[in-house]
C-alpha cells in the first residue's frame, strides 16, 4: 500500500481488502511488529518477552510464506535445468524449471528460527534478544534471495525495493544493538 499510496488515497475503499493481493513480507513484517506493540500496550507485558514468545510463530509463518509465494508463482528464480530446479507456474503461466528460491528460503527461514531457539545462550542476554537475532537472520535470508529472484518488481538504485528495506531494517538493528552494547557496559563501570 505505501509503494501505491496515491492510488489507494484515489479508490480507498481497497484498502481493506488484503485478499486482492499486493501483500508484501517486509509489510506483513511491520504488521507483525505493530500487532506485538498493541499487545504490549494491551496486555502490559514486556515487549522484549513477547517478542521471544512469539518468535517460534513468526519462523512458521516466514516458511509458511515462501512456500505459499512458490505456490501463487512469485518469489522465483531464474530458469534452470539442472537437477535441483523446480517446476514453477508464474505469473505469466509459463511452466519452467527454475531455482528453488521459496525452497531455499522456508528451510533456511524455518532453520534459523528454530536454531536461534534451541541453541542455548551462554550469557544472559535482556529479553527481546532472542526475537532481535531471529528477525536479523530473517532478512539476512530474504536479503540473500532477493539478489537471485527474477519475478517482476520496481527496483531502485540497481536493488529491488524488498533488499533496500532489508538494508535499512538491518542497518537499524545494528544500531540499537550497538547503542544497547554501550549503555550495558556503562551500567557495568
Amino acid at each position: 500500500m505505501i509503494r501505491n499510496l496515491s492510488h489507494f488515497l484515489e479508490y480507498p475503499g481497497l484498502i481493506p481488502q488484503f485478499w486482492l493481493g499486493g501483500l508484501s513480507w517486509p509489510g506483513a513484517l511491520i504488521g507483525a511488529v505493530l500487532g506485538l506493540v498493541g499487545i504490549h500496550l494491551i496486555w502490559k507485558e514486556p515487549l522484549g518477552e513477547l517478542a521471544d514468545q512469539y518468535l517460534p510463530l513468526l519462523g512458521v509463518m516466514a516458511a509458511g510464506i515462501w512456500l505459499l509465494s512458490w505456490w501463487s508463482g512469485i518469489g522465483f528464480g531464474p530458469e534452470v535445468e539442472a537437477w535441483f530446479g523446480i517446476t514453477v507456474n508464474d505469473l505469466y503461466g509459463y511452466s519452467l524449471k527454475r531455482w528453488p528460491l521459496p525452497i531455499i528460503g522456508s528451510v533456511f527461514s524455518g532453520g534459523w528460527i528454530a536454531g536461534v531457539i534451541l541453541f542455548p545462550l551462554k550469557h544472559h542476554r535482556s529479553s527481546g534478544f532472542r526475537a532481535l537475532i531471529g528477525v536479523a537472520g530473517l532478512l539476512v535470508v530474504n536479503l540473500l534471495i532477493s539478489f537471485f529472484k527474477v519475478d517482476p518488481a520496481p527496483y531502485y538504485w540497481g536493488l529491488r525495493w524488498e533488499s533496500w528495506f532489508s538494508l535499512f531494517a538491518l542497518t537499524g538493528f545494528a544500531i540499537y544493538q550497538f547503542v544497547n552494547r554501550t549503555d550495558e557496559k556503562d551500567e557495568e563501570s
